[in-house]
């Protein structure tokens, strides 16, 4: 008794099986596409993001020349700004007295009167140490730069400066250490403000004595007034 014949299965022709073995290698060695480049806010797309933080000027609508450099150091509550400085505006500086330009004596009328001085007060906490548990040379320099320009407040008008103006040079000098829990006066006075470049000078104090001080140079990137606001890289004006 024979059996029935087994089916067979149909055979490709040669050229399929070329076919597919090119296409099995094509697919080893083809590295999966690159995942798409991260989108990168500029000035440009930042103008037409409408949740894109804005860069806040002073308040020149305020008339006491402390309550305008409270304002101006409460922008950093916004949450939306976590920028490098922000610990220390949030939570560790205070701002502590302001006082007015003297004006010149009767004795030597065509003397200059004395100029503002802002006094600002903190604790130095751990974090802003160096490995000798003091305080870190970067800490201080940004101190000194976010005080020396809130000193600005007080003199700021459309125009001239305020928007508190950008770093042109900051040039610290340290005198004596600040041992981590310090109590601190960061005392800032602006020494000449034209319309273009300004001066602050500052000083660190521990307990009267001057540990640190500063030269600030800041430039004016206020637009003329009636000019309204204009672009900067980052953020808005």
């Amino acid at each position: 008794m024979s059996s029935a014949p087994r089916p067979t299965a149909a055979l490709l022709p040669p050229a399929a099986y070329t076919l597919y073995a090119l296409y099995a290698l094509y697919a080893l060695y083809t590295p999966p596409p690159p995942p798409p480049p991260p989108t990168l806010k500029n000035s440009q797309t930042m103008a037409a993001d409408t949740d894109a933080p804005k860069i806040h000027g002073i308040d020149t609508t305020i008339a006491d020349p402390l309550e305008r450099i409270k304002a101006f150091t409460a922008l950093w509550q916004n949450d939306a700004y976590q920028g490098f400085d922000t610990d220390l505006v949030r939570h560790r500086l205070r701002v502590d007295s302001y006082t007015p330009p003297s004006p010149p004596s009767a004795s030597t009328p065509a003397a200059p009167a004395t100029p503002p001085t802002i006094t600002f007060t903190l604790t130095i906490p751990a974090s802003y140490s160096n490995r000798m548990g003091n305080l870190h040379g970067g800490a201080a320099a940004l101190i000194f730069d976010v005080c020396t320009t809130a000193a600005l407040a007080p003199i700021a008008a459309p125009g001239f400066y305020s928007y508190a103006g950008v770093t042109r040079s900051l040039n610290v000098t340290y005198l004596r250490p600040v041992p981590v829990g310090s109590e601190v006066s960061v005392v800032c006075e602006v020494l000449h403000a034209g319309r273009r470049l300004v001066t602050i000078r500052g000083e660190i104090r521990v307990e009267g004595k001057v540990c640190a001080v500063v030269e600030h140079l800041k430039a004016n990137i206020d637009p003329p007034p009636g000019e309204g606001r204009r672009l900067v890289r980052g953020g808005r004006l």
